[in-house]
């Protein structure tokens, strides 16, 4: 990917280059799509959870960017409800 961001750089108003960006960007999406997949059955194990990220989503959403302080505030919600501090740890393992 670094290659190609260089090459872009390089050669970015060449209409092959932006061919290439055009075919790629599915690809790169499918993984990420993949990724947040796996993220997901690995770490997400109630129905708490599952409503602390979709809220985090949509506000994420709403306002086109990653606010941080809106991940701590996550946090803090699940320790409050939770009554635990600690993460318990999966046995399971990803494939």
């Amino acid at each position: 990917m670094a290659a190609l961001g260089t090459l872009y750089v390089h050669f970015g108003g060449l209409s092959w280059m932006t061919a290439v960006f055009y075919h790629v960007s599915p690809a790169v999406i499918a993984l990420i799509l993949h990724s947040c997949y796996r993220l997901a059955k690995l770490g997400m194990e109630d129905w708490l959870q599952w409503v602390i990220a979709a809220v985090c989503f949509v506000i994420t959403v709403w306002l086109e960017a990653e606010v941080a302080i809106l991940f701590i505030v996550s946090r803090v919600v699940g320790i409050l409800i939770t009554g635990h501090s600690c993460a318990v740890a999966s046995h399971r393992r990803v494939r």
